[in-house]
């Protein structure tokens, strides 16, 4: 499967069928045929629980962190991954998408879109990675969503799309 800064979609993928589990999986999947609906999707995405896979110092992966809740000031190390010699953060829309990613137990943790692109601000990101359904994001691209000026974008691109399935770049 080949990501390119696009929106991926509708591709045979080595995960199992992907079925919307909630209303961010509902808009990624339009958003991957309609541009009416990106703007819906980063709204969506900046506001919904997003996982994370956390690196671990080779303790225990299934120790959960004290009380399950990050600790003001604490460090959060996120799992990352090479695509195209590239390291990315990989994040998922839902515990399905993130559990049929890994083999044996793993630490992770959940934030608020927003949240987690302030944490990660400057690394590119990966949504859903290996799944039928994702979107790569460039460091450009999440300090637009995160200003605000992404939205500023998608509203001079015209009328929606024709509903015609394709793949499309960063906008």
């Amino acid at each position: 499967m080949v990501y390119d800064l696009e929106f991926f979609g509708g591709q045979k993928a080595r995960m199992p069928s992907f079925e919307p589990e909630n209303s961010l999986e509902q808009v990624l999947v339009a958003a991957a045929t309609e541009r009416d609906a990106r703007a819906t999707f980063y709204r969506v995405l900046l506001s919904a629980p997003l996982f994370v896979l956390e690196e671990t110092d080779g303790g225990d992966p299934t120790e959960e962190p004290s009380g399950g809740v990050l600790e003001v000031g604490s460090t959060l190390r996120i799992r990352h991954v090479e695509l195209d010699g590239i390291q990315h953060v990989p994040v998922f829309s839902s515990m399905t998408r993130l559990l049929a990613t890994i083999r044996e137990p793993q630490r992770y943790v959940s934030l608020i879109g927003r949240d987690l692109f302030e944490i990660v601000r400057g690394s590119p990101v990966i949504l859903n990675f290996g799944a039928e359904y994702g979107k790569q994001f460039l460091p450009s691209e999440i300090e637009a969503m995160l200003d605000g000026s992404i939205f500023d974008e998608l509203a001079k691109k015209g009328p929606p799309s024709s509903g015609r399935r394709k793949r499309f770049g960063i906008f």
